[in-house]
């Protein structure tokens, strides 16, 4: 069941993340940072839906949530990186 306030949080979450700045360089990665974030969740929820159903989801969707992930920490130490350089 999807509740009315489940899209509101994510646009709470993602707010910060749609402002422009001065500098496009990091308004690419943050943009690049909240998609991977989006995907992740998406990965993420199929596989608790499946430990919710008391099933086992197949390999193929363990690892690629696992890959999601590791984009998402990518993504967030390079935008780190580009705030600590300005």
């Amino acid at each position: 069941m999807r509740y009315r306030t489940e899209g509101a949080e994510i646009r709470l979450y993602l707010a910060p993340m749609n402002k422009k700045t001065a500098n496009p360089r990091l308004d690419e990665l943050r943009g690049a940072y909240a998609s991977a974030v989006l995907s992740f969740n998406a990965a993420s929820a199929a596989l608790i839906l499946h430990f919710a159903a008391d099933s086992l989801p197949a390999d193929e969707q363990v690892a690629a949530e696992e890959q999601l992930r590791a984009k998402v920490v990518a993504a967030r130490r390079e935008l780190w990186a580009a705030y600590r350089q300005q």
